[in-house]
């Protein structure tokens, strides 16, 4: 890692070096694994005492296995020590935690970390659920360490629920906490199902295709696609627009990637797209902009890109520049609608 990526990464996610830094001082002994793990400052000396690792976001998982870590989805084993950053989600931060837990061996040490601006104040009182909790306050951070004596399966239980998928009845979409707009129909999303038009396309691809919301509803709608392609860097989301669309008359393909470093499908007639402009808890108007630009590059001659942005971001010379054409269909309640169409 070069110094000026770990001046950024300590910048955006201190945490993550606090917990890699203080577990290699502490656990020096002893090999556990990393939930949520992600690149940072400490991590690449941890490494040789890390087993494995679980991360659902694909752009993660190519930087950690670029650093010789293993990345597994299901994790069997029973662990000295487990390191957990928190996601976005508290239920699906409780999911983690529940997971590490049981995890641990009898005497074994959970240590989380989360940043002060991130709610780290009100993570001491659920860890101290679990026994008696060590902090550590540095770097607008805390660190907390809890060692494990009980097993706390009604707890875990309960937190395991909080982060299952459910069944939404408004969208009669399966979702899960910690997925974007996981609970609700997102109004960006909505608008973009409104103008994707009718006509039936021999190949589809739903670009950071999140629960599979948009693909869903165009099927509800009756648009016939011949071959559906889902994409997301998401591994848990993938799962659920799986789930979403296995009930219509389509040839479906699921591909976890990262639009933004990896190969896309192509040859595409139609692709549909509500693009990221965050990255974890970052915001990166580039994001967008990327992934559109290469979204263009996957259609066929003549092929259309529909996408739906926050009205201010400026996403049109970018597809401008890859497809060729470009308008704005609409723009409505601080959101637009765009169209692309590759002519060269």
């Amino acid at each position: 890692m070069n110094q000026g990526a770990a001046e950024r990464l300590l910048r955006i996610c201190p945490e993550a070096s606090l917990l890699y830094r203080v577990i290699g001082q502490e656990e020096s002994a002893a090999s556990g694994w990393l939930l949520n793990a992600m690149p940072a400052p400490g991590l690449t000396e941890l490494a040789p005492r890390v087993e494995c690792c679980w991360q659902p976001m694909r752009y993660h998982v190519l930087r950690l296995e670029a650093l010789g870590l293993k990345v597994a989805d299901a994790t069997v084993g029973t662990y000295a020590w487990a390191g957990v950053l928190p996601m976005k989600s508290k239920r699906a931060t409780l999911g983690m935690l529940a997971r590490a837990w049981s995890c641990l061996a009898e005497g074994g040490r959970l240590w989380f970390a989360a940043a002060n601006r991130h709610g780290a104040r009100s993570w001491q009182h659920i860890l101290g659920q679990l026994g008696q909790v060590r902090v550590m306050s540095k770097s607008k951070c805390r660190l907390f360490r809890v060692v494990k004596h009980l097993r706390h399966q009604e707890l875990l239980s309960s937190w395991n629920q909080q982060a299952e998928p459910e069944y939404l009845e408004e969208t009669g979409l399966w979702s899960e906490p910690g997925l974007f707009s996981w609970d609700r129909l997102d109004p960006g999303t909505r608008l973009l199902l409104e103008h994707v038009p009718d006509a039936s396309v021999d190949s589809c691809m739903d670009l950071c295709c999140g629960y599979g919301a948009l693909a869903a509803g165009m099927l509800a709608r009756g648009i016939s696609v011949g071959h559906l392609t889902l994409v997301d860097a998401d591994i848990r989301a993938l799962r659920m627009a799986e789930r979403n669309v296995r009930g219509f008359d389509v040839a479906i393909r699921a591909c976890w990637l990262d639009a933004v470093r990896e190969e896309l499908p192509g040859r595409m007639e139609l692709i549909v797209c509500n693009p990221p402009f965050h990255e974890d808890q970052h915001r990166d108007s580039g994001l967008g902009q990327s992934i559109l630009a290469r979204a263009c590059n996957s259609l066929r001659n003549g092929g259309q890109l529909w996408a739906v942005a926050n009205r201010q971001l400026p996403y049109e010379q970018a597809l401008h520049d890859a497809a060729g054409a470009v308008r704005v269909v609409v723009q409505q309640k601080g959101f637009k609608v765009l169209m692309a169409r590759k002519v060269r």
